[in-house]
């Protein structure tokens, strides 16, 4: 009994969607409507990031890469923000000046630390994932590339760190991907520190001699037998 007459309503509706009525017309765009609106919701195609509060929750919780460019470098009380023109899918906005200040997260920048981001930075295009919002800022990981696709792609926060510009703070949260990107800055950070690199040079004492010269002799030996693609980017020597 259900059955013939779930058969029949199948039938009836089946009918009805064959015929060319202006209702089934409007139905279907209605639909089509209701989902494009949902994808562009959810997706910010064309949405230009210029503030942290234009970044949806969604987008941190989820690791949704963003791209753009560097602009300038502006100087704050937290550390240098990197002036970032946003790049969304659909740029259609070619003459929209807003700028999303970006913060490099994991690590305190100094003085020559904001120097060399001037210099490799400004006028360059980089990737960077969200990973909190500040009232003034945005805290990410970033991702400086280079021109030539044979070149690695940089991460700001390890370069900074291995250079000695930067000294390594656990701002990022509880979250177990941003962990091990900590931990991973903590390792470069104490290798900083044992070759005494950038500001490390006056707050560690120099060892005493042979193991000065020693340890200056191991690593000449180790960059001399590194394949290429194993030697760290000249930027970052």
């Amino acid at each position: 009994m259900i059955g013939n007459r779930l058969s029949s309503w199948y039938e009836q509706f089946s009918d009805y969607m064959e015929r060319d009525t202006k209702g089934v017309e409007i139905g279907i765009y209605t639909v089509s409507g209701v989902l494009f609106a949902v994808a562009c919701y959810k997706i910010r195609p064309i949405t230009k990031f210029s503030k942290p509060s234009d970044i949806p929750n969604r987008f941190i919780k989820d690791q949704v890469l963003q791209y753009g460019n560097v602009s300038s470098i502006e100087s704050a009380i937290t550390g240098p923000l990197l002036k970032i023109n946003h790049r969304p899918p659909l740029n259609i906005f070619f003459s929209s000046k807003k700028r999303l200040p970006v913060k490099i997260a994991g690590v305190q920048i100094n003085s020559n630390g904001y120097s060399w981001l001037q210099t490799v930075t400004v006028n360059r295009e980089v990737t960077f994932l969200p990973l909190s919002k500040e009232n003034n800022h945005v805290e990410c990981q970033v991702f400086l590339h280079n021109s030539s696709p044979q070149k690695p792609i940089l991460d700001l926060a390890e370069c900074l760190t291995i250079l000695g510009f930067a000294n390594v703070n656990n701002n990022l949260g509880e979250n177990k991907n941003l962990q091990k990107y900590y931990d991973n800055l903590i390792k470069l950070q104490n290798r900083a520190k044992k070759t005494r690199t950038g500001l490390w040079a006056e707050k560690i004492p120099p060892p005493v001699w042979p193991i000065n010269s020693i340890q200056k002799y191991v690593s000449k030996v180790i960059l001399s037998i590194l394949p290429q693609n194993k030697r760290l980017p000249e930027l970052v020597r």
